[in-house]
C-alpha cells in the first residue's frame, strides 16, 4: 500500500511564530472563560408569584315602570334605556361578588351592604344587607345579594331633614356600597384582602343617572422564593467549551501542519547585518558615490580598522549602498581633511555550480555567490535541499588533491617496478 505523504504549509518564521502565539492566546482565553462559566450556578432563587387571585363586583338594576306611553314594556335596564323618574314605580337591585384563585383553597369571607343619602351638608346611612359570611373550598367563591330600592323613601328623607334644619341641602345622591373581607388559605400561604364597590344614584332629578361603574375588578398575588433553572448558564458553558476545543485543535493542527521558511543569508549579508547591529548608530547612509581623490585614500583591510580610524578622528562612517542592478560593492568611508579611509565589503560574483540530488542522483545546475547557501529543488523528483557553493569548491579541491595523490602513488609504483626489472636483468 502506498504511503500518503502530507506536505506542510510553509510560512515565514516570524509570521508563523506570531500565528502560533495568537492561537495560543485565543486557546488560553477561551479555557479561562470556560472555567469561569463552570463556576456559575445553574439555579437561582427568584421572587415569583406563588398564588394569584382576582375579585370582582357587579351592581345590577331593574326599573319597574308604571303606565306610560314611552316604553312598551314593564321594566327597563339603566344601561339600555333612559330612566325617567316619573314613570318609575320601584327598583329591584342586586350585587354579585366573585373570587377566583389559581388553585383550590379554603376561602372564607363576609360582606356588608349599605346605602347612604349624601348631600353637600349632611349624610345619613342605612343597612341594606347585614354582615353575612360566605365559605368555599374550591378555587372560586361568590355570592349574590338582592335588595329593593325605594327611591321615594330616600327622597322623602331629604325633604324631612331639610325641613328640620331649615336649610335646603344641595346635590342629594343615594350611594350604594358593598364591602367584602376575604380570607383564603391556599397550599403555600394565606391571603387577607378586602374589596369595596360603590355606585351613586341621583335624587330629585327628572332622569335617574348613575355615577360610577356597574362592574369593577381587581387582581392580587402573593410572592415567594422559588428555585429556577438558568438555561443561559448551560448555553454559555457549551459555547465556550466548544470554542476551547476548537482553538486547541487549530493550535495543534497549525503547529504540526505548518513549517517555517528558513531565510538563508550569505556570508556577506551576515557580515553586513553584524556591522549594522554593532555600529549602526555611527553610520550615515548615502545613495550616491562620494567623490574622493584616490591618491589621498587609504584602503583598510577590515571594518574594525575603519572604526578605529573613525574613533581616532572623531568622524562618522559614510556608507554607500548600491542598487541591486548595479552589481557594485558596499563601500564605507571616513573622511579627514587630508587623508580618506575606505573599506570595501567584498561581494563576489555569481558562479555556476552543480549539485547532485541524493535521491535520484540527477545533476542540478544553480548560480550563487561564493560562500552563499542556496535552496535547490530537483526538477526530476522534487527533492529540496540547501547547498553551499563554498562546499562545492572544497569538494572539488579535495577531489583534485585526491586525484593528484593517486597519480603520484601510481608513478611511484611504476618507478619501483622498473628498478626491480633492471636489477633482475643484470
Amino acid at each position: 500500500m502506498k504511503k500518503i505523504k502530507f506536505k506542510k504549509i510553509s510560512f515565514r518564521r516570524d509570521i508563523r511564530r506570531g500565528l502560533v502565539v495568537l492561537f495560543c492566546i485565543m486557546m488560553v482565553f477561551s479555557i479561562c472563560i470556560t472555567a469561569v462559566a463552570y463556576q456559575k450556578d445553574t439555579t437561582a432563587d427568584e421572587t415569583v408569584d406563588v398564588y394569584t387571585y382576582s375579585q370582582s363586583g357587579l351592581f345590577d338594576f331593574t326599573f319597574n315602570l308604571g303606565n306610560n306611553s314611552v316604553y312598551n314594556k314593564t321594566s327597563i335596564k339603566p344601561e339600555q334605556d333612559v330612566v325617567f323618574r316619573k314613570i318609575v314605580d320601584s327598583i329591584d337591585a342586586s350585587f354579585t361578588y366573585a373570587y377566583r384563585g389559581d388553585e383550590d383553597a379554603e376561602t372564607r369571607g363576609e360582606y356588608l351592604l349599605k346605602a347612604r343619602v349624601v348631600t353637600d351638608l349632611w349624610e345619613k346611612e342605612y343597612t341594606l344587607a347585614p354582615k353575612t359570611e360566605f365559605v368555599s373550598t374550591t378555587s372560586t367563591a361568590n355570592f349574590t345579594v338582592s335588595f329593593p330600592i325605594n327611591i321615594t323613601f330616600y327622597e322623602n328623607v331629604v325633604v324631612e331633614i331639610n325641613d328640620e334644619i331649615g336649610i335646603r341641602a344641595k346635590d342629594p345622591v343615594l350611594s350604594l356600597n358593598c364591602k367584602i373581607i376575604v380570607h383564603s388559605d391556599y397550599l403555600k400561604g394565606i391571603v387577607y384582602d378586602s374589596f369595596s364597590h360603590s355606585l351613586n344614584i341621583s335624587l330629585y332629578e327628572d332622569v335617574i343617572e348613575f355615577d360610577g361603574d356597574f362592574f369593577q375588578s381587581v387582581a392580587g398575588s402573593r410572592t415567594g422564593m422559588q428555585q429556577v433553572f438558568l438555561q443561559n448558564v448551560i448555553d454559555e458553558r457549551n459555547m465556550w467549551s466548544i470554542a476551547s476545543v476548537s482553538f486547541f485543535m487549530l493550535f495543534i493542527c497549525f503547529v504540526f501542519g505548518t513549517g517555517s521558511i528558513v531565510e538563508q543569508r550569505s556570508r556577506i549579508e551576515k557580515m553586513f547585518r553584524k556591522i549594522k547591529k554593532k555600529y549602526g548608530d555611527r553610520i550615515v547612509e548615502t545613495g550616491e558615490v562620494p567623490t574622493i581623490a584616490e591618491a589621498n585614500t587609504i584602503v583598510v583591510r577590515s571594518f574594525d580598522d575603519l572604526m578605529k580610524a573613525s574613533e581616532e578622528l572623531g568622524k562618522p562612517v559614510i556608507q554607500y549602498t548600491p542598487t541591486e542592478n548595479q552589481g557594485e560593492k558596499q563601500m564605507f568611508y571616513v573622511f579627514d581633511e587630508t587623508v580618506n579611509y575606505k573599506y570595501e565589503m567584498p561581494n563576489g560574483e555569481k558562479v555556476k555550480r552543480v549539485a547532485i540530488c541524493p535521491q535520484c542522483q540527477s545533476k542540478n545546475i544553480y548560480e550563487a555567490y561564493p560562500g552563499e547557501k542556496v535552496l535547490v529543488t530537483c526538477p526530476n523528483c522534487g527533492n529540496k535541499g540547501i547547498v553551499s557553493s563554498e562546499q562545492e569548491c572544497q569538494k572539488k579541491n579535495r577531489s583534485t588533491k585526491k586525484a593528484k595523490s593517486k597519480a603520484g602513488i601510481t608513478d611511484l609504483v611504476k618507478h619501483i617496478k622498473s628498478k626491480m626489472k633492471k636489477k633482475k636483468d643484470f
